[in-house]
């Protein structure tokens, strides 16, 4: 019997997944990095309410959010295509 539920080998291939984990790292150092120079609690607060608005307004958006961008498939292809035709030494 496969126990349903969450996957982590799928989530691994979804580019959600990938720019949600790349977010809460960066937002992550973010607020440690302001903490240790700052050291201000209000600071802190200030900064990580602002950071809530944006996601909230990111997750009202999730669904017509195109996380495609032309110019990086384009090169990413380019890079792929050059990679593969280069000679095995």
């Amino acid at each position: 019997m496969k126990a349903s539920g969450f996957d982590i080998i799928e989530q691994l291939k979804k580019p959600n997944f990938w720019l949600s984990a790349i977010a809460v790292g960066l937002t992550i150092i973010q607020l440690d990095l302001n903490w240790k120079f700052i050291g201000s609690i209000d600071a802190l607060t200030l900064r990580g309410l602002f950071l809530t608005a944006i996601l909230y307004l990111i997750w009202k958006k999730q669904h017509t959010l195109n996380l495609r961008s032309d110019l990086f498939w384009l090169f990413s292809t380019y890079y792929a295509k050059l990679i593969n035709k280069m000679p095995i030494q």
